[in-house]
């Protein structure tokens, strides 16, 4: 079945070159190279069709836009060919788009309500652009003002990696003795099955109480004297500890700009939509208002 299927779509593309006349520069096409500068690309016609083309410069974007993709989603790219791949779907794209609207499928179920929904959302799109972006200004100062307020938000806590043996008040209190006098603490409690032993990663503002006082005053390696928790005892090495840390305004100064630019959009597309509700003459039809009103309250009588 996908076999026929990609015959027939073989079969129509070839179709719409010929019926849109497509042309290729393909010796253009094999010398380009995709990683040149772009000062080096220019604005020659790679593709071309009726009424449209795409020159060097956008073809080397889509293949960029690809690489990226791929690259951020770890596929391999032994067997694939960037630029026969990005042909391929400009080409196959643009020609079925053409055909599709040349046979008015856009007015036609199920196309018809996708078409209705992206031409209305290029058009909020286009508004937004005209009208709203004008208004969203964020400067350097606002950037920084919204760091320091937040800088809790770029801040990584402190975190402790510890060996812990939980088990009795005896057990530990032997294990203790064996420690200070040069035993291995991680050896000697894996060893010994009555001990519960494991290794783990702790965040200093999410740790016990009681686990961060026995931790604390200790040097990297060494090992804390037995101490009652959890209804057991335990005792707890030190292996590392890593200090808390701030991200630099240079790390995270584009995410704020993006995150002020999108909460100032809403908030001046807020005061457009206000101002179009107080110039706008809306009428109620209070009959039509009234009987929803009652079929709503039977509906939620019949459900109670």
């Amino acid at each position: 079945m996908e076999k026929k299927e990609g015959e027939y779509t073989n079969r129509l593309i070839k179709n719409l070159m010929k019926k849109y006349h497509v042309t290729i520069e393909m010796e253009r096409l094999k010398n380009l190279d995709v990683n040149a500068l772009d000062s080096a690309l220019t604005d020659a016609k790679l593709i071309t069709w009726d009424k449209g083309f795409v020159s060097e410069k956008q073809f080397v974007r889509q293949v960029r836009a690809q690489q990226r993709f791929r690259r951020k989603n770890k596929f391999n790219d032994d067997d694939f060919h960037y630029k026969e791949q990005v042909l391929g779907g400009i080409v196959s794209q643009t020609l079925t788009t053409l055909e599709g609207l040349e046979r008015h499928y856009e007015k036609k179920p199920p196309f018809d309500a996708i078409f209705r929904f992206y031409t209305r959302h290029r058009l909020i799109k286009a508004l937004e652009q005209k009208v709203f972006v004008p208004d969203v200004k964020v400067d350097d100062k606002a950037v920084q003002a919204f760091y320091n307020q937040n800088i809790k938000e770029f801040s990584r806590p402190g975190s402790y990696r510890l060996a812990v043996a939980e088990g009795s008040e005896k057990d530990l209190e032997k294990l203790w003795t064996e420690v200070i006098t040069g035993g291995d603490f991680t050896a000697l409690a894996q060893k010994e099955n009555s001990h519960a032993f494991a290794t783990k990663i702790v965040q200093e503002d999410k740790m016990d109480p009681v686990l961060k006082k026995a931790v604390a005053g200790l040097a990297q390696g060494e090992v804390s004297p037995v101490f009652a928790w959890n209804g057991r005892y335990g005792m707890v090495r030190l292996i590392q500890f890593t200090p808390s840390s701030v991200l630099p305004l240079a790390k995270v100064e584009n995410l704020i700009d993006q995150q002020l630019r999108t909460d100032k959009m809403k908030d001046v597309r807020k005061v457009y939509l206000k101002k179009l509700r107080a110039a706008a003459a809306i009428n109620v039809n209070d009959k039509t208002w009234r009987r929803l009103l009652k079929e709503l309250q039977d509906d939620e009588t019949t459900r109670n």
